[in-house]
């Protein structure tokens, strides 16, 4: 196909952007990951030259999100100052909708909690809110927020949420690419170049991180886990297919489990929540029906993630979200020893598949995320 002249020059131009732009959140990143970092040592961290990575902190600088901190010796040169996140600069925010709740994160931008709030919500206005008086009651100017990011595992009714009263930039991503975000950003596998994260909550999803960033696809949905299949003609999920793995580990799935499985034992309840909550006080008092709930979908995501570690070959395998926050302990080690218990001869894994330790991976993410797309830092500001 003929491409025009200016086509040419537009696209040329498009890519040395993108490349400026991943070039500018790698040094970020390794700025929250070092905590104070010299601009020679992140030019051969991120693999850029040192005039690269000095003109790309000079702008973090300018838009007040990273500082320069104490100094070392350069060998009879000037000494050199480390860079450090400016914790100082404003304010975050990070919003996980969950189906029957709403929890609202607040974060200085080195991603240190302020505030929270829990609500129930049925609209964004309500949310939006939540949010007004949360950063209120932090002491925190709304002119002082960075950026809001958004995660929703459920709908709500009302307007699209735009947060005009905080003045500040929204981001909407996905809770299990919110969660990765939050892992490379400050998990214990910030290091690793590949990795999956995989998210149980009223859904569950993974994303795939790849070269240090996660895998997005041709048109933004990869990942999509939750609708690949774990048991053939299995269980209906509401995507219209059998045998999703959101029909067995979303906790609409782990409550349909608990009435076929120990329908007469009084873990059922109301709310997928409330159930999942009821399981994990149940598996402290040693209860059998929710053991041998706990073991079916240990062997349900056992086997999803052995899929995940044969297909990406990733250095860990990280386990978040409210149901593994409630769960973990019991569901994380015998969904390991499913997964690695017979691996393939020819190709051994050596990933290591852990729950996170994240008080809650989606919110940080996502307020992450948003920094990451804020307007201070694209030079659009």
């Amino acid at each position: 196909m003929d491409v025009a002249p200016h086509q040419v020059r537009r696209r040329a131009a498009g890519s040395a952007r993108d490349i400026r732009e991943a070039h500018r959140q790698a040094v970020l990143r390794e700025i929250y990951t070092a905590r104070a970092v010299t601009r020679r040592d992140l030019a051969v961290r991120v693999g850029v030259s040192v005039a690269t990575a000095s003109n790309i902190v000079a702008e973090l600088l300018r838009a007040g999100v990273v500082r320069e901190t104490s100094y070392e010796d350069s060998e009879g040169g000037r000494p050199r100052a480390r860079i450090t996140v400016n914790a100082g600069r404003g304010a975050l925010v990070g919003v996980e909708v969950r189906a029957a709740s709403v929890h609202i994160d607040v974060y200085d931008v080195a991603l240190q909690p302020r505030t929270q709030a829990i609500i129930a919500a049925t609209s964004w206005r309500e949310v939006e809110h939540a949010v007004s008086t949360a950063m209120a009651g932090a002491g925190i100017d709304a002119d002082r927020v960075l950026g809001v990011g958004v995660a929703a595992s459920a709908a709500l009714g009302g307007a699209r949420l735009d947060l005009a009263v905080l003045r500040a930039p929204v981001h909407v991503a996905e809770p299990a690419t919110a969660a990765a975000v939050a892992e490379l950003w400050l998990g214990p596998n910030r290091h690793a170049a590949n990795l999956v994260s995989v998210t149980l909550a009223d859904g569950a999803g993974a994303a795939i991180v790849v070269g240090g960033a996660p895998l997005r696809g041709g048109v933004g949905t990869a990942g999509g886990w939750g609708h690949t299949t774990v048991v053939l003609d299995g269980r209906l999920c509401w995507c219209g297919r059998r045998g999703c793995a959101e029909a067995y580990l979303g906790a609409p799935g782990i409550l349909q489990s608990v009435r076929e499985l120990a329908g007469d034992s009084r873990l059922a309840r109301d709310t997928p929540e409330a159930t999942v909550r009821a399981l994990g006080r149940a598996m402290r008092d040693r209860d059998p029906a929710a053991a041998a709930v706990i073991g079916a979908t240990a062997r349900y995501l056992g086997v999803g993630v052995a899929g995940l570690v044969n297909l990406v070959d990733p250095e860990a395998v990280t386990l978040n979200g409210w149901v593994v926050g409630a769960l973990g302990r019991w569901l994380v080690p015998a969904a390991r020893e499913v997964a690695t218990g017979d691996p393939p001869r020819h190709r051994p894994s050596h990933a290591r598949i852990e729950a996170s330790p994240a008080r809650n991976a989606v919110t940080v993410g996502v307020a992450a995320a948003a920094l990451q797309a804020s307007a201070y830092l694209t030079g659009s500001a």
